[in-house]
């Protein structure tokens, strides 16, 4: 069956539209995760990249992630994990 009841283009009301900003559409607040919650999300993310069926590229991920790690790339990945999420919640 062909509905042939449809509403006419109006492309004037189209041009009075704007985008709504996450406050006005309803969105939840942005929190702020802790250092614990974040490291432990990077944990598992880690966890699942080493782990691959081919043996030599499960080394080799493992190697590439000591030699992060020896450069602190966790540690600084949450750090500015949180300062984006700061700078993200204070700007709305």
């Amino acid at each position: 069956m062909v509905n042939n009841h449809h509403i006419p283009f109006r492309p004037t009301l189209l041009a009075t539209r704007r985008r709504l900003s996450p406050i006005e559409v309803g969105s939840p607040p942005q929190i702020i995760p802790t250092k614990e919650q974040v490291m432990s999300e990077l944990q598992e993310v880690t966890v699942q990249y080493i782990t691959c069926a081919d043996p030599t590229e499960s080394a080799a991920r493992k190697q590439r992630v000591l030699q992060g790690e020896a450069r602190n790339l966790m540690a600084n990945t949450t750090n500015l994990i949180i300062q984006a999420a700061t700078v993200s919640t204070s700007s709305t």
